[in-house]
């Protein structure tokens, strides 16, 4: 989750995001919860949350991913 919450959050500040994730699905440990102390459904906010990504036209989503390298410095990265 907290992948997806930072790339939402730099795509709202202006700035294109890649947003790599290992599996082919988003969510990470969150997928596993079924319940939450609020009483709100992890897999609906789960769902809503990635749906905003892949809305986001300032974000890239590559699933199945995994970085080689990477080369740079900050602010000027090639991955």
């Amino acid at each position: 989750l907290s992948g997806i919450v930072a790339a939402l959050e730099t795509s709202r500040q202006g700035f294109e995001v890649d947003l790599v994730e290992k599996t082919n699905a988003l969510g990470g440990n969150l997928r596993r919860v079924t319940h939450s102390i609020t009483g709100e459904d992890p897999e609906a906010f789960l769902k809503e949350t990635i749906q905003m990504i892949k809305d986001d036209p300032n974000i890239t989503l590559h699933t199945g991913t995994e970085i080689e390298e990477v080369h740079g410095y900050m602010g000027n990265f090639d991955v």
